[in-house]
């Protein structure tokens, strides 16, 4: 029974680490510098002010992000929902090198897509940093740039929550579609006082 037991414990170990290496990035908030603890179902506490997400991911590769004021979107997204995700099917918007407008892209349509080539190409802050073959990239986001018809919404003045949706998928340049979304990690954002 013991060696059942133990059995057990140990193939759960195995597929626990699995599923853990599929993802290989990590994202985290932060505000005021310090950074802002994950509440449940990954649940994000913010006050209305700038805050910055942190990528981490290995060199010369991107995430896309799906952000959204909807939660049916962001459930579907999450495989919570049936709705059409159309994020999943359409390849990145491109934002500014730098981030110097300080935004996050929204858009139900189309993802952002979040990457770094090098100190002069990355669509982070100015200053994101190499080690081990990874790298880290601070987002600051001061604004919410919503696309139809375009405006830039600071941060202070946003109503709903926010629903964010990362994730990696590889994209068949001869068939020009994306083939794979991998292992979606979403966040919802709750503004607090």
């Amino acid at each position: 029974m013991k060696q059942l037991f133990v059995l057990s414990l140990c193939l759960m170990g195995f597929f626990l680490s699995a599923e853990a290496q599929e993802r290989l990035f990590s994202v985290r908030f932060i505000q005021d510098g310090q950074k802002v603890p994950l509440a449940e179902n990954n649940t994000v506490n913010l006050k209305k002010k700038p805050f910055q997400i942190q990528l981490s991911h290995i060199l010369d590769e991107g995430v896309l992000i799906g952000a959204t004021f909807d939660k049916d979107l962001y459930r579907s997204a999450m495989g919570d929902a049936d709705l059409e995700v159309m994020w999943f099917s359409n390849t990145g918007m491109a934002d500014d090198m730098f981030n110097d407008d300080k935004s996050l892209m929204m858009s139900d349509e189309a993802p952002s897509y979040w990457f770094y080539t090098s100190k002069e190409q990355h669509r982070f802050d100015h200053d994101p940093k190499e080690s081990n073959g990874r790298y880290l990239g601070t987002r600051t986001i001061e604004n919410l740039a919503l696309l139809d018809p375009y405006r830039m919404v600071p941060i202070k003045n946003v109503k709903k929550n926010l629903y964010l949706v990362f994730y990696e998928s590889s994209y068949d340049a001869e068939e020009d579609e994306i083939q794979t979304v991998t292992n979606p990690l979403g966040f919802q954002i709750v503004w607090v006082p």
